[in-house]
């Protein structure tokens, strides 16, 4: 279901072009460049694929578990590092076009979405910033064959399913004390009355009544009873105490930031 999530958002986006032709820019474009912070007017290919990535975990509830980036190169490297860059496509890969240069060192250029096969076993990919032709700055997000007019040896594959967090040795860290989450199918919730205690320390007072009630004020999150324990989604806590979550998935850390 999550790779068929991912693909079908893709999807409903082709055909998005640039406004003007050629300027890199669009109402869609700029807030897919501006979502990872890059300048209005970048090359987009990778900001699409963050921002499909974006509305993924938006609508699956999930956690996404690699990176959002509008470098293809930070794309490359944290595939690498996880040990899901593959050689051959599956549907919901992502495609990235890398080439070595003379000093041996590997440059990623271009990121898209592998669609899948269509009905003559020719693989189609969904790629932001391109056109027909596969170019790495196009004018649309183009459907096209994946391996058209491309050099296959310069084609590899991000598979990222395999990261979405499971197990109990994940910590969600604030300054220099943790708590231990609960992750249960792709999300990571965290103990209500710990996370509060994580933030505040001991001065506070939270009470139930529908829901959590933090000094007389509603916590805006959804909680679910796990052995005698209450829980909610960590982003949706730290939301309440206008927090960033930042993924660790290196060393296994949620670390919990003021947000800007």
């Amino acid at each position: 279901m999550s790779k068929e999530l991912f693909v079908n958002i893709a999807q409903k986006y082709i055909g998005t072009a640039e406004q003007p032709h050629g300027s890199n820019r669009g109402p869609l474009i700029d807030r897919w460049n501006t979502n990872v912070n890059a300048p209005i007017g970048s090359f987009w290919c990778a900001s699409f694929v963050s921002g499909i990535a974006l509305e993924w975990e938006t609508k699956s509830g999930l956690d996404w578990p690699i990176c959002f980036s509008a470098d293809c190169d930070v794309w490359l490297a944290i595939a690498k590092k996880h040990g899901i860059l593959h050689r051959s496509p599956q549907a919901g890969d992502l495609m990235l076009l890398v080439k070595t240069l003379s000093n041996g060192r590997q440059d990623a250029f271009h990121i898209g979405v592998v669609e899948g096969q269509d009905e003559n076993g020719i693989w189609k990919s969904i790629e932001g910033n391109s056109n027909n032709d596969g170019s790495r700055n196009g004018y649309e997000v183009a459907h096209r064959s994946l391996y058209g007019n491309r050099r296959k040896d310069l084609v590899y594959f991000i598979r990222p399913w395999s990261l979405l967090q499971s197990g109990t040795d994940w910590k969600i860290v604030y300054g220099d004390k943790h708590i231990v989450p609960l992750l249960e199918n792709g999300r990571t919730y965290a103990p209500v009355r710990d996370f509060v205690k994580l933030i505040l320390g001991d001065n506070f007072v939270l009470s139930w009544e529908d829901g959590p009630v933090l000094n007389g004020e509603v916590l805006a999150v959804q909680c679910i009873l796990r052995d005698g324990k209450s829980y909610a989604a960590i982003r949706d806590l730290a939301r309440n105490f206008d927090l960033d979550c930042i993924v660790n998935s290196d060393h296994k850390k949620v670390y919990l930031k003021k947000a800007v």
